[in-house]
């Protein structure tokens, strides 16, 4: 799995997790089984990889802005 999120680094993120939560940001790094994100606060949060069920790059809108993400 680590090398798909792999492909998301630098990118904007939506990560779905196991416990029907959600996590955001810019993907930092990945390893040793951990993503790190950062918030637009430039805040980092670290996700273990077991927990991630879906990630995608946050939908923008016409003005390169971030949609409401609407599961």
């Amino acid at each position: 799995m680590a090398h798909i999120i792999e492909s998301f680094l630098g990118k904007d993120c939506v990560l779905n997790l196991a416990s029907g939560g959600t996590a955001d940001g810019i993907v930092k790094s990945v390893s040793e089984g951990w993503v790190t994100l950062e918030d637009q606060d430039g805040k980092l949060q670290a996700v273990n990889m077991d927990y991630i069920s879906r990630i995608r790059e946050y939908p923008k809108n016409k003005n390169g802005k971030r949609k409401m993400v609407v599961e």
